[in-house]
């Protein structure tokens, strides 16, 4: 994974029980990943409209999916 997906990730990837929960980006977070073009302003407004829990379970299969070679996120590259 590049850096920085790594530095928004890690919060939660640094928790196991995080697989199995909804989590959510702080703002710090968020201003980092998504809103990183915008003001300060606008990128508060984006984080209350916009910022909203997600399932840990995607996240840790794309970080893992390096590692495990079962993951549900192989790509099969020899299927045309």
């Amino acid at each position: 994974m590049p850096i920085s997906l790594v530095r928004c990730v890690l919060p939660v990837l640094v928790n196991p029980a995080n697989r199995h929960r909804a989590v959510s980006l702080t703002y710090k977070q968020y201003r980092y990943a998504v809103t990183n073009a915008t003001s300060d302003e606008e990128a508060a407004v984006l984080y209350e409209t916009y910022g909203i829990p997600a399932g840990g379970k995607a996240l840790f299969q794309a970080a893992l999916a390096e590692v495990n070679p079962w993951t549900q996120v192989k790509v099969d590259t020899r299927n045309p």
